[in-house]
């Protein structure tokens, strides 16, 4: 599918409906058109919930691959990185020049974005709901040639 970004991952365990999936990032993410938008470039290691009703069938070492669509991964982006970046830009330009301190404006620079993730986590139900990740086993290829 052209608007969604897979990647693939190892299970790293399952159970109750959701799919921790260890996910690394892949030499092949440098030249991917999305990896803004997935935040795997970043070169870390990252364990990934994914809500499933098909959780018992996936085991713990198994390969899966992961996808989201395009549009959610954009609007999880945007989320994590440009609304927290844009309240913080918004706050220090008006209070500087309302006259405020730099160190004022700073703390409270740095205030607002620890609100705004506290925020963000008590919400974290409902975001999750919204912004949702499949889960798809990959075929093994069982060395059988037709």
């Amino acid at each position: 599918m052209k608007d969604t970004i897979t990647h693939k991952g190892t299970v790293v365990q399952s159970g109750r409906g959701t799919v921790d999936v260890l996910m690394r990032p892949e030499s092949a993410c440098g030249a991917c058109h999305a990896r803004k938008v997935c935040g795997m470039e970043e070169g870390e290691e990252r364990i990934l919930n994914v809500i499933t009703i098909n959780a018992h069938t996936y085991r713990e070492g198994e390969e899966v691959n992961v996808s989201i669509s395009e549009g959610m991964g954009i609007k999880a982006a945007l989320i994590a990185y440009a609304y927290p970046f844009l309240l913080v830009f918004v706050l220090l330009i008006a209070l500087l020049q309302s006259g405020i301190s730099e160190l004022v404006a700073g703390l409270s620079g740095l205030g607002v974005l620890a609100a705004y993730y506290v925020v963000l986590y008590r919400f974290r139900n409902r975001i999750a709901k919204d912004i949702q990740f499949s889960i798809s086993k990959i075929e093994q290829d069982n060395g059988i040639e037709e």
